[in-house]
């Protein structure tokens, strides 16, 4: 199959017309435009013919609220209203660049790379002492870390390929951390809240600036379902001009804001243009249930990881939260020290108001869920990734995507071959506009016998959900 007319070009809108059997002459898809195997798409996912079969899922008749305990909301989203979301913002702005120096290699500042010596302060060295854009080069051989190393801004940190640099982590603070800060407290937000808006009044600009970033947040639409679950309803934007105490943001708004929830801004200062490329991360350590990610991403932007390949974490493969425009593609994730209750052993998590984030042509294996998204996340494409084997440890099988409840919206699941979807599953009800486009749905492996699941489960959700031709 040659996957034409993806998420590159594609709204909700275009989404129902190529299910009654429309066609699209936009660009092809950016899967594989790095040299990826396409491995995860796999035959068409839609019907034998290659049409989409199916039916698309509007939701209740009254366009409320399904699952038994979610709340009904009057205003949900209209079809014509989840035009304005555009997917084509998902992922790295344009093309992931190549970067081919300056090079500073870690053995220069001390790295032995013997598998056996800690290499964190001398790798964290050449980190701290480049003038970015660098690439910090990790040799053929095993660099041993037990602190978590810190990527600053416009810094690739790049191994010789998966195959042959082995970057082996052995801590209980993660493995390779990229945050941004917070620079600025709240403030209110007064108008241009309507989805779709690129101007939005603040109370004051004062701590924003061009280029910068802001998260964006109101008060719960559905009551949460754990404190933790509080204000799950936002959105990350940077700033592209200021005039007065107008902000022109980008991108628009995914959601309309409202007054009587006290919508609310603060300023981020963004870690940007940060890559991971060509090496293998592997825990090495024997796993706590507390222990922390593999790949942390927190206020981060314009930032990337491909051909990579993670074995064996703690919580999350790679954690993702607060950030915007991410792309993690053509990788492979695989085995968790503990795939327990409390978020262990997940592959891809995107949380707290991950923005239009590219999940593409990766590969999952024996991890509690694959691929899963929660607390406002919004506007992102999991698009061509394979898993296999996803259950917890007292043997259920688990949902390989999980819409884990806590208001994510607005979200696209395309071509993934996968065992089962859940939507609203566990925490609560999800918000609108989530579309499944064209998934193969294998079943569950039925490993202890539980009985197999398969198809997509509609559970608590808030507005309009979107099952097409899968």
């Amino acid at each position: 199959m040659s996957p034409t007319c993806l998420h590159r070009t594609r709204t909700l809108l275009a989404l129902l017309v190529l299910a009654s059997g429309g066609g699209c002459d936009g660009p092809a898809s950016r899967t594989g435009r790095d040299g990826g195997a396409d491995a995860a798409a796999g035959p068409d996912a839609g019907d034998p013919d290659g049409g989409a079969g199916g039916d698309a899922h509007l939701g209740p008749p009254d366009g409320g609220t399904g699952g038994d305990d979610a709340a009904a909301e009057a205003g949900s989203p209209t079809p014509a209203d989840l035009g304005l979301v555009d997917w084509s913002h998902a992922g790295y702005p344009g093309d992931i660049p190549a970067l081919a120096g300056p090079l500073i290699d870690v053995t220069d500042e001390g790295a032995l790379c013997d598998g056996v010596t800690d290499d964190a302060p001398a790798i964290q060295a050449a980190i701290d002492g480049a003038t970015a854009p660098a690439v910090v080069r990790l040799p053929a051989r095993t660099c041993r870390i037990e602190a978590p190393l810190v990527l600053a801004s416009g810094i690739v940190l790049r191994g010789a390929g998966s195959e042959a640099t082995v970057l082996a982590c052995r801590n209980g603070s993660g493995c390779l951390q990229i945050q941004g800060v917070v620079i600025g407290d709240y403030v209110a937000l007064q108008s241009g809240l309507q989805q779709g808006s690129t101007h939005v009044e603040v109370a004051s600009a004062a701590g924003f600036a061009v280029g910068q970033g802001a998260e964006i947040r109101q008060e719960n639409i559905v009551p949460a379902s754990a404190d933790w679950g509080e204000y799950d309803v936002g959105q990350m934007v940077r700033v592209v001009a200021i005039q007065g105490s107008t902000l022109t943001v980008h991108p628009p708004l995914h959601l309309t804001y409202t007054l009587d929830k006290n919508p609310e801004a603060r300023p981020v200062r963004f870690v940007e243009q940060v890559g991971l490329e060509d090496l293998t991360l592997r825990r090495i350590d024997s796993g706590t249930s507390d222990g922390a990610s593999n790949v942390s991403m927190r206020w981060a932007a314009d930032t990337w990881i491909r051909r990579v390949e993670s074995d064996f974490t703690e919580k999350y493969h790679v954690a993702i939260s607060e950030s915007l425009h991410l792309e993690v593609r053509d990788s492979y994730f695989h085995d968790a020290k503990s795939k327990g209750d409390g978020g262990q052993g997940y592959g891809v998590s995107l949380a707290r108001y991950a923005t239009s984030i590219l999940v593409e042509n990766n590969v999952f294996y024996e991890t509690r869920h694959a691929m899963i998204v929660q607390l406002g996340t919004s506007g992102c494409v999991f698009g061509y990734n394979y898993a296999e084997r996803n259950y917890s440890d007292d043997g259920w099988d688990k949902t390989y995507i999980s819409l884990h409840g806590h208001y994510a919206f607005m979200n696209l699941f395309e071509s993934n071959v996968v065992g089962w979807v859940g939507v609203g599953d566990y925490w609560g009800a999800v918000g609108p506009g989530n579309a499944f486009f064209r998934n193969r749905l294998l079943g569950t492996d039925q490993h202890q016998g539980f009985g197999e699941y398969r198809g997509i489960e509609l559970g608590e959700y808030h507005g309009t959900q979107y099952v097409i031709g899968n």
